[in-house]
């Protein structure tokens, strides 16, 4: 386990755990977890499951970021889950239309699941 500023990185079952630190996920927190993330990764094919749990607020700009965890993820082969996410953020990407874009879980265990 790695732990960040922003994140905390726990690798398990084949997949990369990222669980925020929340309470918000913005331009500079983006930054430095994706270069977590950018070193990390790799050893976990670019399976990813985000940990949403502590994020009650996504800016745009973090919207933006998942978008680019996500396109990193899959141009390298692998994919990007995210799990906690609680029903206001859930609102922001059903009314975007994110919701069809991301691969979202209830919990860890079935974000998993879907990467492996």
């Amino acid at each position: 386990m790695r732990e960040t500023t922003h994140c905390t990185l726990e690798p398990t079952s084949g997949v990369l755990i990222l669980r925020l630190k929340g309470p918000s996920l913005e331009e500079q927190d983006a930054r430095s977890i994706l270069s977590d993330l950018q070193a990390h990764a790799p050893e976990w094919n670019w399976r990813v499951a985000i940990d949403m749990n502590n994020v009650e607020f996504l800016a745009s700009s973090g919207i933006g970021s998942l978008i680019n965890f996500h396109r990193t993820c899959a141009s390298a082969g692998g994919g990007m889950a995210m799990f906690g996410v609680n029903d206001n953020i859930q609102g922001v990407f059903k009314v975007t239309k994110m919701h069809k874009f991301f691969t979202m879980s209830k919990d860890q265990a079935q974000a998993i699941k879907k990467l492996t």
